[in-house]
């Protein structure tokens, strides 16, 4: 058993409040269950007990055995001065405050035994999501409000991390977007490379120079180039590449730092700056918190973003394909505004304390098309719905944050299951 299931318990009521004996005997019932401290401290705050017809208001903590009190070394915390209970699954130590013995309530002889095998089982077992057989007979309407509370739970771990980022850029909006862009650009095969690139060129630069010149700039940097080529458009490349980086006082990375092997060749990270390159070079795109967010998206959805004819019948240098589509492609601008616009927007929206601007995220999630990967088929599976990227988001945080690290008691769904 653990700690974290007595929490469960106990906030949400799930053991009796009347007709309770303390450790010494003494009757005992709860008034008030307190507020769940998930910080440091005792683990529930304003709590409300009487205790023989006397009513005492403060802390409650909790412990798997009595004993822990003092392997946690509450008695030299002063944070804890205030305990007026002290709960117990097993009651194995007396436990004392200023030399007067705490009330104990021990909970083993009011938990069933049915209930704690339940309880095991769910968190113990091996399937995709510990409710794997018994999700299906969740009311919908849990479900749906633990998606939600998902998809708030990623928003708002993502615009942490983003402000901490924005910090360390000198609050710079327009590197911070750079960034996240070339996160996305660059996939999991090379996201680290393609953010030290862009941390290696002023952002600026994008603005200054034209699309061809921040294209070369970029692969230059990137130390992609080929050393020697027979055709034009590489060898015009190297030209610009050289003359912005002396100009600019910039350096190259390492090569090897990039990616080939084992994937797709519209993956191939040549390709991918090039696209990179068309995006960051229209200072349109980093508007979308200064336009007004419908102009802006509907900009959005019609520019092309194309890149130059060469990349038509190429995804690496010297090496000739078929003709291919080198526009922005519809799913990679649905996961530009998924990764980028949608967690920038929120962000802004609590730095700048302007609510409408995280109701816009949720809106805008919306309405762009569910991702399909295979969590997502995997909950289509168990049978939840999957209608937007607003689901699809959600789903992700709920599998990854909640589910794959056995959260069951922090979870509307698993709080359902456990009543079943």
């Amino acid at each position: 058993m653990k700690e974290e299931y007595l929490h469960y318990l106990w906030k949400t009521k799930n053991i009796p409040s009347q007709n309770l004996l303390l450790t010494n005997g003494r009757s005992i019932s709860i008034n008030s269950f307190g507020m769940h401290n998930h910080d440091s401290g005792p683990d529930f705050s304003n709590g409300k007990i009487t205790i023989d017809g006397i009513t005492w208001i403060g802390n409650i903590e909790m412990h798997i055995n009595a004993s822990d009190w003092y392997l946690h070394k509450h008695q030299q915390d002063p944070a804890y001065e205030n305990v007026i209970l002290h709960v117990v699954y097993n009651y194995d130590k007396a436990v004392y405050l200023k030399e007067e013995e705490i009330p104990t309530l021990e909970l083993k002889k009011y938990i069933s035994r049915t209930q704690l095998d339940h309880a095991a089982k769910m968190l113990t077992n091996s399937k995709w999501i510990p409710c794997y057989d018994t999700i299906h007979a969740v009311d919908d309407i849990y479900v749906q409000s633990q998606i939600e509370s998902a998809l708030f739970q990623r928003l708002e771990r993502k615009s942490q991390a983003i402000f901490e980022r924005f910090k360390a850029v000198n609050f710079d909006l327009n590197q911070l977007i750079s960034e996240q862009l070339a996160a996305i650009i660059g996939t999991k095969v090379n996201r680290i490379p393609m953010l030290e690139l862009v941390q290696k060129i002023p952002i600026n630069t994008f603005f200054k120079e034209s699309k061809t010149a921040v294209e070369a700039i970029l692969l230059d940097v990137a130390n992609l180039l080929p050393e020697h080529s027979e055709e034009n458009y590489i060898r015009k490349l190297k030209e610009t590449g050289v003359f912005y980086r002396n100009k600019y006082n910039l350096n190259q990375m390492n090569a090897a730092s990039w990616k080939f092997f084992g994937m797709r060749t519209a993956g191939f990270p040549t390709f991918r700056i090039a696209q990179f390159s068309s995006i960051c070079s229209q200072q349109k795109f980093f508007d979308f918190l200064i336009l007004p967010l419908e102009e802006w998206l509907h900009w959005f959805e019609h520019e092309n973003f194309s890149v130059e004819e060469y990349w038509g019948v190429h995804y690496h240098f010297d090496k000739e394909t078929k003709q291919h589509n080198v526009n922005l492609s519809k799913n990679s601008k649905s996961l530009i505004l998924i990764n980028v616009v949608a967690p920038i927007l929120y962000f802004w929206g609590i730095y700048q304390n302007q609510e409408t601007l995280t109701e816009k995220t949720f809106e805008l999630l919306e309405n762009i098309a569910k991702e399909e990967n295979n969590i997502i088929k995997s909950w289509k599976e168990v049978g939840i719905s999957v209608n937007s990227a607003k689901d699809s988001q959600g789903l992700l945080e709920l599998k990854n944050e909640f589910c794959a690290k056995k959260k069951c008691l922090s979870c509307k769904i698993g709080h359902q299951v456990l009543k079943q």
